[in-house]
C-alpha cells in the first residue's frame, strides 16, 4: 500500500446526484466532500490507462476492479505539496455549544446513558446518547466540518467537556465556486439564446482574514489523500464532473497517518470499552448496524449515534447502466462498543488492528472501495445518569 496526493488546479465538482439537463437555469451542485466511490473509480481508470496510448485499457476491468482504497482525507499542503496537517471529518460525538459570552465555544461530549425514572422510548436494544449535564443555549453555528490530527486524537483519548479554539479545532466546511455558463454559436462567436447553465464547484483552499483585510500568502492549500495498492502515474489528470483538473503524486515515502497510540490502546484494553468512528461513509447491510465488526466474539454493540443517512448510486462502465442505490451511515457516525471481560489482550490487540484505519462496511467490494474507513477511541463502557431538571 502506497500513500498519493490529489492536488486540485481547478474547483471540482462531485456531482450530488440532482437533475443537470439541458433546459435554461439547470445548476450542477457538488457534494461537501467526494464519495470514496468517486475517487477510487478515478484512481482505477488512471491504473488502467495504457502508457504508450494514454487510452484505458479495457482487457483490464477485472484487474484494477481488485485495487483497493483507504481515503480520501483531506489534507493541509505546504508549499512542497506534501503534506502539512491531516484534517478528518468532525466526530459527531462531539457537540459545540454557544458560549454565554457569544465568544468562542464549548464543547461537550455525547456519551451513552441510563434512561431517565418514568422515562420511554420506541427503543429498547440501545442506550440512549447524549450530554450527562444539564445546559443550555444554541449550538455553536459554525462548527468546524473537519478536524486537524492533533485535536482528533486528543478526543479520542480524553473527550473533556470545556472551552475549545476553534482556529486550533479544525477548519471549516470547504468553500464552493459558482460558474455561470452560455454556449457559444461558432459562426457568429456570440451566445446562444437561453443556453445558460450554472455549475458549482469545490475550492480546495481555506482563506485566513481578518475584518478589512486579506492576507492571500496565509491561505491555506487543501489537498486529498488516499492509500491504494494500485502504482499510479505523478501528473494531470481529470476528476469530478466537467473535466476538472487535478495533479496526483506518489508520497509512499511520506506516511502521515499514525498507528493506534499506545495510550489509546492502553485505555481500551483496561475499560474493556471502545468507541468506532466513522471517517468515511459505511455501507451496511441492515443499514447502521455494522454486522460484520459484531461478528467478533465477546463484542457487544451498546449505543450508537449516526446522523441522517446518505445515499450514493453511480454509473457503471462496465455494464454501461446505473449502479444501485444505498444508503451510507456517514462519516462522523459513533458506535459504542463494549467487550467480553474474560477477552483477552491478544483478542483485543487483533480487533484493533483490524479496525484502526481500516475499512469495515459490511461487504468486501464497498471495503475495496474505500467506504466504512474507521479509527478507533477510548469509553469507560459504563452508561451515566442523565441530569434531569426539577
Amino acid at each position: 500500500m502506497t500513500y498519493n496526493l490529489i492536488i486540485p488546479r481547478d474547483p471540482l465538482i462531485f456531482r450530488d446526484g440532482r437533475p443537470f439537463t439541458a433546459d435554461p437555469g439547470s445548476q450542477a451542485r457538488s457534494l461537501p466532500f467526494p464519495y470514496p466511490s468517486t475517487v477510487v473509480g478515478a484512481l482505477r481508470h488512471r491504473a488502467g490507462v495504457d502508457p504508450a496510448t494514454g487510452i484505458f485499457d479495457t482487457n483490464r476491468i477485472a484487474e484494477v476492479l481488485n485495487h483497493y482504497l483507504r481515503g480520501p482525507i483531506l489534507v493541509e499542503l505546504d508549499d512542497q505539496d506534501m503534506v502539512k496537517d491531516v484534517l478528518l471529518p468532525a466526530p459527531g460525538d462531539a457537540l459545540l455549544m454557544n458560549t454565554e459570552n457569544g465568544v468562542g465555544a464549548m464543547r461537550y461530549w455525547q456519551r451513552p446513558l441510563k434512561m431517565p425514572l418514568n422515562a420511554e422510548a420506541d427503543f429498547t436494544q440501545f442506550a440512549i446518547v447524549g450530554v450527562a449535564g444539564i445546559i443550555k443555549g444554541k449550538p455553536y453555528p459554525y462548527q468546524p466540518a473537519f478536524w486537524r490530527l492533533s485535536s482528533y486524537l486528543q478526543w479520542l483519548e480524553t473527550p473533556l467537556d470545556g472551552p475549545v479554539e476553534l482556529d486550533q479545532l479544525g477548519i471549516n466546511k470547504l468553500p464552493t465556486e459558482s460558474r455561470v455558463h452560455v454556449s457559444i454559436i461558432p459562426d457568429k462567436q456570440t451566445a446562444l439564446p437561453g443556453a445558460l447553465f450554472q455549475t458549482s464547484a469545490l475550492e480546495f483552499t481555506q482563506a485566513e482574514s481578518e475584518v478589512g483585510t486579506f492576507n492571500l500568502s496565509a491561505t491555506r492549500r487543501l489537498g486529498i489523500l488516499l492509500e491504494t495498492d494500485a502504482v499510479l502515474s505523478d501528473g494531470l489528470g481529470l476528476l469530478g464532473g466537467e473535466h476538472r483538473v487535478a495533479s496526483w503524486k506518489d508520497i509512499r515515502k511520506n506516511n502521515p497517518l499514525p498507528n493506534c497510540p499506545a495510550s489509546i490502546r492502553e485505555k481500551i484494553k483496561r475499560s474493556k470499552a471502545c468507541r468506532v468512528i466513522l471517517l468515511t461513509p459505511a455501507y451496511f447491510e441492515h443499514g447502521f448496524f455494522p454486522t460484520k465488526v459484531l461478528e467478533n466474539q465477546g463484542l457487544n454493540l451498546q449505543a450508537v449515534l449516526v446522523h441522517r443517512y446518505q445515499t450514493v448510486s453511480g454509473w457503471d462502465y462496465e455494464k454501461g447502466g446505473p449502479k444501485p442505490t444505498r444508503r451510507l451511515a456517514p462519516s462522523g457516525s459513533v458506535y459504542y462498543l463494549k467487550f467480553d471481560d474474560e477477552l483477552s489482550d491478544a483478542k483485543l490487540d487483533a480487533f484493533i488492528a483490524s479496525v484502526w484505519l481500516r475499512n469495515i462496511s459490511d461487504d468486501e467490494q464497498s471495503k475495496a472501495d474505500g467506504f466504512g474507513l474507521a479509527i478507533l477511541g477510548t469509553w469507560d463502557g459504563n452508561l451515566r445518569e442523565m441530569e434531569v431538571e426539577k
